[in-house]
């Protein structure tokens, strides 16, 4: 049986203090991207390796997902060379979610969420 949204925050996220805004943007974002099933995706799985966004991805996704994060959450990536670092460097799901919660809490509430 497939973990609901809701569920998966909570089991993997919530303790953590990572924005459920975030998490939900970021995983449906991802998963439209790639056709993966975030359901079964774990913090500690590693975007390219385990992953393997760049293979799955059929487009320039790291764009549409800069131009996404900007438009649903507020977060200019691009003009923001601390965040733009954080999610280069960013090697698992995990850790991804972790610098754009930080970053959301820094920007305020997310415009159009």
């Amino acid at each position: 049986m497939a973990r609901s949204e809701e569920d998966w925050y909570a089991t993997h996220f919530e303790a953590a203090d990572v924005s459920a805004d975030v998490v939900r943007t970021v995983s449906r974002c991802l998963a439209g991207y790639s056709g993966i099933d975030f359901a079964r995706v774990l913090p500690a799985d590693r975007i390219a390796e385990d992953l393997r966004f760049d293979e799955v991805c059929w487009r320039d996704w790291e764009m549409d997902f800069i131009s996404d994060l900007r438009e649903k959450l507020g977060l200019d990536v691009m003009a923001d060379p601390a965040l733009k670092r954080e999610v280069e460097r960013a090697e698992t799901i995990g850790d991804l979610m972790r610098a754009l919660s930080r970053a959301a809490d820094v920007s305020g509430p997310a415009a159009g969420c």
